[in-house]
């Protein structure tokens, strides 16, 4: 039926605005919305003249089966030399939000929703903006919203409470409330709490409990004595929250670090060395501890994209790090264990030595092939151990 509106459309073009959040919004901050206004695209006075009859069956939805209890149809008189004159509909309009609502099937949640924005409003008149903004948002929170209103409640009473989250005692609060709800816990309390008491340099989810004020769960660093005399009491693979390993200061004169969890376990013996379990891009906990920049330290990672751009923030910690098989004769002799990079990395890194850099650029530039990677663990053991000889 040629490019005119259908109720289907009119349908369409509402609940695009009802997902922007347009109407429940008015609720809340009445704007000139109502009585809304939606032009129809009806039939030209030309299609008037050679499609009368469809014009007259599309005409025909505005009038009939009941849709009139949600709207008002506004028409125009249109004269054509043969058809004569014949009234077309030009736009419906709702008069109120809640003829609107009950031609969306929408009456339910627009309530719901009063009865929440209330509720939160009236604890919390300063959220009138988030609700605003986010008031679908507030409809899928639904049966939490109570909870929540306690939680944030209990935080106004208590900033930088000093406790893990789990061990608030709040009344019918699930232990993992908290976690589960991090992302909208943060938006209300950075609009409701004092800003001295929030550490704005910490965002996101992962950074919630320090943001806050909240204990954190320690960071923990693994780590294998590759010396049996510098066995710690009898101990050789060890696991230690990082502010007990940044005291630790052991006798080792090189420290291996190395990405991959099963190279760190398999690691053969080297004289007063220790191998540290890598830590992807998380390096910052290593950072503190004085007596590592004191060491030799060899880092050995994943000859990709990826695997160079973490020793290259690696060594902007460490400047004396080096890295030990990552080069290109060791990816070249391991050519039939490549496997593939997934979203390589394109930008420069400029801590890398000279040979580090070319091949970096050599493989994002897909120079030996689209994304190649070689993965630590597929080096061969024989490789390993000619290195740790020479």
């Amino acid at each position: 039926m040629k490019q005119w509106t259908t109720i289907p459309a009119v349908r369409r073009i509402l609940e695009k605005k009802w997902n922007s959040g347009l109407f429940l919004r008015h609720l809340i901050q009445p704007q000139q919305l109502f009585p809304l206004s939606i032009p129809l695209r009806g039939p030209t006075t030309a299609q008037l003249g050679d499609d009368f009859d469809e014009a007259r069956r599309w005409v025909a939805q505005f009038i009939g089966n009941g849709t009139n209890r949600h709207w008002q149809v506004r028409w125009k008189m249109v004269n054509h030399r043969v058809r004569g004159a014949n009234e077309l509909p030009v736009a419906v309009v709702f008069a109120t939000p809640g003829d609107l609502f009950g031609f969306l099937g929408k009456t339910r949640e627009a309530e719901r929703f009063r009865e929440l924005s209330a509720t939160v409003l009236t604890h919390f008149p300063q959220l009138v903006d988030w609700v605003a903004r986010k008031p679908l948002s507030l409809l899928d929170y639904g049966v939490d919203v109570p909870l929540l209103i306690k939680v944030v409640s209990w935080m106004k009473n208590h900033p930088q409470p000093g406790i893990y989250v789990r061990q608030m005692s709040i009344p019918d609060i699930d232990t993992k409330f908290v976690e589960r709800h991090k992302l909208l816990l943060a938006q209300w309390l950075d609009i409701l709490l004092d800003p001295s008491t929030v550490a704005g340099e910490h965002t996101g989810v992962k950074g919630f409990e320090k943001r806050y004020g909240f204990r954190c769960k320690p960071v923990l660093i693994r780590f294998r004595f590759l010396d049996r005399e510098l066995f710690l009491n009898g101990l050789s693979d060890i696991t230690l929250p990082a502010e007990d390993f940044r005291s630790l200061a052991p006798p080792a004169v090189t420290v291996f670090v190395t990405e991959n969890d099963i190279n760190g376990l398999t690691f053969p013996p080297v004289k007063r060395s220790l191998v540290i379990f890598g830590r992807g891009y998380g390096f910052e906990e290593l950072k503190g501890a004085a007596w590592l920049h004191e060491k030799e330290i060899r880092y050995w990672g994943d000859i990709d994209t990826h695997g160079f751009a973490i020793l290259n923030q690696f060594r902007s910690l460490f400047p004396q790090a080096e890295s030990m098989l990552m080069d290109r004769d060791t990816l070249l002799a391991h050519r039939n264990l490549w496997v593939r990079e997934h979203s390589p990395v394109k930008t420069g890194l400029q801590y890398l030595t000279n040979e580090e850099r070319t091949l970096f650029e050599d493989l994002a530039a897909n120079s030996y092939g689209n994304a190649v990677r070689l993965e630590q663990e597929a080096v061969s053991f024989e490789r390993l151990n000619a290195y740790l000889r020479g």
